[in-house]
């Protein structure tokens, strides 16, 4: 699986597992509800700050985060 396709579905799995909604996920990152749409789409991608903020906001890594994705992900 491709990064950008791990990430977003990981995105996906990792906010569902974690009882969250897009929007949650928007006010903890600082962007707007349709920009975690189009992140979990893959219609964009976000920037590494933001990215930090998305694996934070799961309490893991960057490097955490893709592994726990691939798990959910599944």
């Amino acid at each position: 699986m491709a990064g950008s396709e791990l990430f977003s579905r990981g995105l996906r799995a990792l906010r569902a597992a974690h009882s969250l909604d897009q929007e949650d996920v928007a006010k903890a990152v600082g962007v707007a509800r349709p920009t975690v749409s189009s992140w979990e789409t893959g219609g964009s991608s976000p920037t590494v700050a933001q990215f930090e903020k998305i694996a934070a906001l799961f309490s893991l890594t960057p490097e955490e985060f893709f592994s726990a994705a691939e798990k959910v992900a599944r």
